[in-house]
């Protein structure tokens, strides 16, 4: 974002968080766009990563340019981006990296029923994933488009882009590319269930590890709503309930109170006969339990909708960081007091330098040093399959 302000306070008057307080941040930012540039001199064709950014500049302000790069510039809608765009008269892509910094706000294209799907903030990155390849694979949905729509949750871009991928590398289909991208689609959801499935097992066999170290049932508590983290503590309630302290206190996650369905997935998932296995509890309520001295609390489990490239940050949920970080400082010089475990998979790694856009108000940059004990992901699966070989 400062390379983007820089550039428009060198070629135009405006200068965002100067002339006004409000425009000190992006009014939006969106998934990169990859433009394939090739060389008018040398012939040589290159990738170009293009982050883009749109700010908003109130109608009283009177843009003007300077420098010499550019002689005019003109206001045009989003339909005419579009047009223009189409008929070769922007620099490559333009229109679409306009309607990812706007995460498709404005794009003619999206359907009604990629709208739903992206206008849902209650389920974690998982399980969006899967309902967008559902999607695809009845024909109601679009792999580029479903990406741009919620790029904070790397799942859902990685995966979309192994669709686009595979269908790339495949043969020119007529009649039944429906059928192709279909086919496709299922492909990536079963490897999206094996590996959530691998996390699952990695995750049961460390928390079964730490009770056995601690010989004594562990107090569990959570943030946010994840599918990964309900299938993790029902294996344990099925296979060694001996092994959780219940009930499960779950924090309600305020403002998308997600831990009232957290809570609600759990205690659904098991008979009625064993009455409640998980309560949900107020978010200032939980930061009391982990900030005391007596805290009973073992484990905080979190999932994640990113993990960046270096292993540096987790994205989540709003909350997280400040969960974690009271964990941390009441811990003292005891650190196995309290751990906090993020249990994720490898879908969900970032694949650049730069963190993907953060939907705002939504997510946040969690980061691991001083915030997260563990990560608990298992071993990529070509690292498994060379160590048994």
């Amino acid at each position: 974002w400062e390379t983007a302000r820089r550039e428009l306070q060198e070629e135009t008057n405006w200068n965002p968080g100067v002339h006004s307080s409000d425009y000190k941040e992006p009014s939006s930012e969106g998934l990169f766009v990859d433009v394939e540039y090739t060389s008018p001199r040398s012939h040589q064709t290159r990738t170009i990563r293009v982050y883009p950014f749109t700010v908003n500049v109130p109608e009283s302000f009177d843009v003007s340019l300077k420098g010499t790069e550019h002689d005019q510039f003109k206001w045009v809608t989003v339909k005419q981006l579009d047009e223009l765009d189409d008929q070769g008269h922007t620099v490559p892509l333009l229109a679409q990296a306009f309607h990812h910094a706007t995460a498709g706000r404005y794009h003619p294209n999206v359907t009604d029923a990629e709208r739903a799907w992206a206008s849902d903030q209650q389920n974690g990155a998982s399980t969006m994933s899967r309902r967008a390849l559902e999607l695809i694979r009845e024909g109601k949905g679009d792999p580029s488009r479903m990406r741009m729509l919620r790029p904070s949750m790397v799942t859902i871009v990685n995966s979309m882009n192994s669709v686009n991928d595979i269908l790339s590398r495949q043969p020119q289909q007529s009649p039944s590319s429906a059928d192709a991208t279909a086919a496709v689609a299922e492909q990536v959801l079963k490897s999206l269930d094996a590996e959530a499935q691998r996390t699952i097992d990695y995750a049961v066999d460390e928390l079964l590890n730490l009770y056995r170290e601690r010989k004594m049932p562990l107090k569990v508590c959570t943030f946010s709503r994840s599918s990964t983290l309900v299938s993790i503590l029902m294996r344990l309630l099925e296979e060694s309930p001996e092994s959780l302290q219940l009930p499960v206190l779950c924090s309600r996650s305020i403002p998308g109170a997600e831990g009232e369905a957290m809570a609600r997935d759990l205690n659904d998932g098991v008979s009625s006969s064993v009455g409640k296995v998980a309560v949900c509890v107020e978010d200032d309520r939980m930061n009391e339990l982990l900030h005391s001295e007596n805290s009973v609390v073992d484990v905080v489990l979190i999932g994640a909708d990113c993990v960046l490239e270096d292993e540096s940050a987790v994205i989540n949920k709003v909350g997280s960081t400040a969960l974690t970080s009271l964990v941390s400082s009441s811990k003292g010089q005891d650190t196995s007091r309290c751990q906090v475990f993020c249990c994720t998979d490898r879908f969900k790694w970032w694949q650049d330098k730069f963190p993907p856009p953060l939907e705002k108000d939504l997510f946040e940059l969690v980061p691991i040093p001083n915030h997260i004990d563990r990560l608990l992901v298992p071993p990529p699966q070509a690292e498994v399959e060379k160590a048994n070989s």
